[in-house]
């Protein structure tokens, strides 16, 4: 889903994965249709030199178990959130975030609860995961 959030929010998704490494880690594989990638990719800006894929866990209130399944501490499985860069130094791998004016991402959330996007998915609880 493509989902525009501010740097506080996408760094609180990612800080509820760093801070709850003891919750349980089932997410086998994370699936986006290549013409749901192909739109995000293709609707950067020009200064967008790379993109980053962040861990994640989403608040899993109200649960959402037939998209993502919870794992505790009231939050989901860990899923991934794409992130456009610019600036981008391969020789320490610092970046900047590409925002607009008013400081918002523009991001492509898997799985994120409570918004329908059948693009996107992860395993489990979807079927097709790797064995």
């Amino acid at each position: 889903m493509l989902n525009s959030i501010t740097k506080a929010d996408l760094d609180k998704l990612i800080g509820n994965f760093r801070i709850n490494k003891d919750l349980p880690f089932i997410t086998d594989a994370a699936f986006i249709t290549r013409k749901h990638l192909d739109e995000f990719v293709k609707g950067q800006p020009p200064n967008c030199d790379a993109l980053k894929i962040c861990f994640v866990r989403f608040p899993s209130i109200p649960p959402d178990p037939d998209k993502i399944l919870p794992a505790g501490n009231n939050l989901t499985q860990v899923s991934l959130i794409f992130v456009p860069l610019k600036e981008t130094n391969l020789a320490n791998w610092t970046s900047t975030e590409i925002a607009d004016a008013n400081g918002n991402i523009e991001t492509l959330c898997v799985c994120e609860p409570g918004v329908l996007d059948p693009a996107t998915g992860v395993c489990p609880p979807k079927k097709g995961c790797p064995t």
